[in-house]
């Protein structure tokens, strides 16, 4: 049985869910994109981490498990990569024990990403996905009227992408 590193602590949020399951649960868009960019970022971004010592334990003896039990170079990579996977639940149980001071960098990005995404759509760079019958989310009448596409502003802006754009080789 898999030892319990949380033990005694208060939980202080939701752990970080899978997206559809958060989205079926009807967890708040910015609770559940935070919690994912931890999980995403969790090796690469100070925090005071709850599970280092543990994690790092875990690894090792499932890298020893993994190279001792395979037959081939193959099952040896996809079964660190599949451990990998495995030890992202313990960062996701970790986010909802974390302090709020480690947490709110993860809340900015959360919600810079969705304001981006909304700029995006009612600026009519990024079309809203379809699925189905037609669009899952609607670019808003009054942003057509509203939003000025041939903005002088923005010209300069749009000469450099053009710039980058012609520099890909496809």
């Amino acid at each position: 049985m898999k030892k319990n590193i949380f033990k005694g602590m208060t939980r202080k949020r939701l752990p970080a869910l899978h997206m559809m399951k958060a989205l079926d649960g009807e967890v708040p868009l910015r609770e559940a994109l935070a919690g994912y960019f931890f999980i995403m970022l969790h090796d690469h971004v100070k925090h005071n981490c709850l599970i280092k010592k543990e994690f790092k334990e875990q690894i090792e003896k499932a890298k020893t498990e993994v190279i001792d039990n395979s037959k081939t170079l193959d099952d040896c990579a996809l079964g660190l990569v599949f451990n990998s996977f495995a030890n992202l639940g313990t960062c996701a149980e970790e986010w909802s024990y974390l302090p709020c001071e480690d947490v709110h960098i993860f809340y900015l990005i959360a919600d810079t990403s969705i304001e981006q995404t909304q700029r995006w759509i009612f600026a009519g760079v990024e079309k809203p996905f379809e699925f189905g019958p037609g669009p899952i989310v609607c670019r808003a009448e009054w942003a057509e009227k509203w939003c000025d596409i041939d903005n002088h502003l923005k010209e300069e802006s749009r000469l450099l992408i053009k710039k980058l754009y012609s520099e890909i080789v496809e």
